[in-house]
């Protein structure tokens, strides 16, 4: 699928929820965000991996941002010393604190807080990617009339005074890889856990709608196997399909764009001017394999009317038996190209230019296509 340049709008802030007044004992934390890009087939430390902050090291892209939490509370948050071995001789160790470890993140072993915020991508209701194991040295980044007091060595955040994450540091991202265009939102949460007191806990979120396009994943082409499009009594035709992969399996799609989620649409295309027929599978039809599910592949089950049968979606093969009812047989040595689309995320493509078997008004048959896919 051919990706389109990228770009991201970002909405004015919908605010963090209402707070109630505040406890003169207790700091009080409140999470923001600014400044979103996106940053397109990225590389990224491999222990922002390790942390689950990114899918790959490599080819990844990202949604980075800005984020800063503020203590609004009447007392300093003081966190103290992680008392942390040596992480750059022990990393991933816990540390006496343990709500610290030594985090990998951004390519080096800092002492950082393991569960601090919480980055979450939505789209609707429904939570579609998260940040990973965020870490965050809580210090004083900037004091509002008040003096920086708080260090990585000796953490907190002084009443008054704020503590900023640039975009640029490790995890400080959602992994947006192989999701499709549309309207997201963001929320960022401080202390998500609770493991914080403070006089307020309501008001520790905030939201952010942005608008994400230019992230589908690649197009995966395909040997075409074997094709067999044949005339049915009464009308129509029957399509029976079968591509296999060459020495590299197929890819599979991500898990927020697998057809369990999205759903599916295959489109036969008569090449020489016949048009294309496209025919859905819709999500529900869909089923995850293996453990978790999808992680070897997904299987389709159609209904009593619906024009697909079955199909299934694996690393070794993509396999489909259909029903085509508007579709004419092409004329002899006329390509028949082959897609399946993942929503509008993923395409698996061929096209059927290679050995003819037969050709005449009852069947097609076609073998060993070209591994090939036209511009969409």
């Amino acid at each position: 699928m051919k990706r389109r340049a990228a770009s991201l709008v970002l909405a004015a802030a919908l605010g963090a929820a209402g707070a109630r007044a505040a406890s003169p004992e207790l700091p009080d934390l409140t999470a923001a965000a600014e400044d979103f890009s996106l940053d397109l087939d990225a590389n990224v430390p491999i222990g922002d991996v390790a942390e689950n902050c990114a899918s790959a090291a490599t080819g990844v892209d990202l949604l980075r941002f800005d984020s800063t939490t503020y203590n609004i509370g009447a007392a300093d948050l003081v966190i103290g010393d992680p008392d942390c071995p040596s992480c750059a001789t022990h990393p991933g160790a816990q540390c006496g604190n343990p709500d610290f470890h030594c985090s990998p993140a951004g390519g080096h072993n800092h002492a950082h807080f393991s569960n601090y915020a919480r980055y979450e991508l939505l789209l609707g209701d429904e939570v579609v990617r998260t940040g990973g194991k965020f870490g965050f040295c809580l210090e004083d980044t900037f004091c509002d009339g008040g003096t920086e007091k708080f260090t990585c060595e000796f953490q907190g955040i002084t009443a008054g005074c704020e503590d900023l994450y640039v975009k640029f540091l490790g995890c400080q991202y959602i992994d947006v890889t192989g999701l499709p265009s549309g309207e997201y939102t963001v929320r960022v949460t401080v202390d998500p856990n609770g493991v914080i007191p403070e006089s307020d806990d309501t008001n520790n979120s905030s939201v952010y709608p942005v608008l994400i396009e230019g992230t589908e994943e690649p197009d995966v082409t395909m040997p075409g196997t074997a094709l067999e499009v044949k005339a049915r009594t009464g009308g129509g035709r029957r399509l029976a399909l079968l591509a296999k992969p060459g020495v590299i399996p197929f890819e599979l799609p991500s898990p927020p764009v697998a057809p369990t989620a999205l759903g599916a649409e295959l489109t036969v295309n008569d090449v020489g001017g016949g048009g294309p027929v496209s025919i859905a599978l819709p999500a529900e039809g869909w089923r995850g394999l293996g453990r978790p599910p999808g992680e070897k592949g997904y299987r389709y089950r159609g209904g009593p009317g619906d024009a697909c049968a079955s199909a299934r979606l694996t690393p070794e093969k993509l396999k489909a038996r259909c029903r085509l009812d508007a579709f004419a047989l092409p004329a002899t040595g006329t390509g028949v190209s082959i897609e399946l689309f993942v929503g509008d995320a993923k395409r698996y493509c061929t096209l059927f230019g290679g050995d003819e078997l037969q050709n005449d008004a009852k069947k097609l048959r076609r073998q060993d296509a070209p591994e090939a896919c036209q511009e969409n």
